[in-house]
């Protein structure tokens, strides 16, 4: 895979981390959804880009922090997270989206 394939492959992932979060679900469940894309991520799909890998990196730790066991909910990890958080997270993830993307 070259840099190119998984910096797109990066971009892809996040956009359908993007399209989760503004579905109609609590805030919690859309950012667990969203986690599923951006788990298979690593610091890889970043290259040259160490700011975004480590941002990325955060953004998961927090997600896998907030992750409870799994139970009824057919593979996803509920997120128990405050909407506050939830927002910050949300918008983090947009903004390493727009990075990615180059900027607005």
């Amino acid at each position: 895979m070259t840099d190119t394939t998984r910096i797109d492959h990066a971009r892809e992932k996040y956009w359908q981390a993007i399209e989760c979060l503004v579905g109609a679900a609590s805030a919690q469940m859309r950012l667990s959804f969203a986690a599923e894309y951006l788990m298979g991520l690593s610091d890889k799909h970043f290259p040259n880009e160490r700011n975004l890998a480590r941002r990325h990196n955060e953004i998961m730790k927090k997600l896998n922090l907030y992750a409870t066991p799994l139970n009824d909910h057919d593979g996803f990890l509920p997120r128990q997270i405050s909407d506050d958080e939830a927002n910050v997270l949300s918008r983090e993830i947009l903004s390493i989206y727009t990075d990615l993307r180059g900027g607005i």
